[in-house]
């Protein structure tokens, strides 16, 4: 006999580590969706995950030092709701500082870019936002997965980012004395 749902999720969750963020979806493969979220309200009544807000949960670090819970890690909690609707999204500036590393203040706002309408959560008194925009891919170019901006421009801009192959439209160049 295979292992239960609850053991599986569990398993997962602990390969991922202290503070992994994740929703119900990352788990259907493992049953039905009533299956799945029985499973995951039994682990969060047993104390071993927590739920974050609605339909985010995370599997909590915890500080030796303080000998308490830690609040739940942001990041996670904006891949997860990233992976649960379908967004992609990119940190902003004061977020994406602290994750690499060059700034140690924490923001009390996270912001992120994202290809959906803008939506706004409120997480343990820090707020985590996402705002629409265009992102923007490794290349410089707009992101084939982001929704209402393929193919937008006039030919003319079109046909500068083909040749200029940064995406990026170059004004044309001013001819004095035409």
């Amino acid at each position: 006999m295979g292992q239960t749902i609850e053991q599986q999720i569990l398993a997962r969750a602990y390969g991922h580590g202290r503070g992994w963020a994740f929703s119900s979806k990352d788990f259907l493969h493992l049953g039905s969706r009533k299956a799945v979220d029985v499973a995951l309200i039994r682990l969060t009544n047993a104390g071993t995950i927590r739920r974050v807000i609605r339909g985010i949960y995370d599997y909590p670090r915890f500080s030796d030092f303080l000998n308490q819970q830690l609040g739940p890690d942001i990041h996670q909690v904006s891949l997860a709701l990233a992976r649960k609707f379908g967004w992609s999204i990119q940190a902003g500036s004061a977020a994406a500082l602290n994750l690499i590393g060059l700034s140690t203040q924490v923001p009390s706002q996270f912001i992120y870019y994202s290809n959906d309408p803008d939506r706004k959560y409120v997480i343990d008194k820090t707020a985590l936002q996402f705002e629409k925009t265009t992102l923007k891919d490794s290349n410089g170019r707009n992101g084939d997965r982001c929704a209402g901006h393929k193919g937008t421009g006039s030919k003319a801009d079109n046909e500068r980012r083909a040749e200029n192959d940064s995406g990026m439209v170059r004004p044309k160049q001013i001819i004095k004395g035409a």
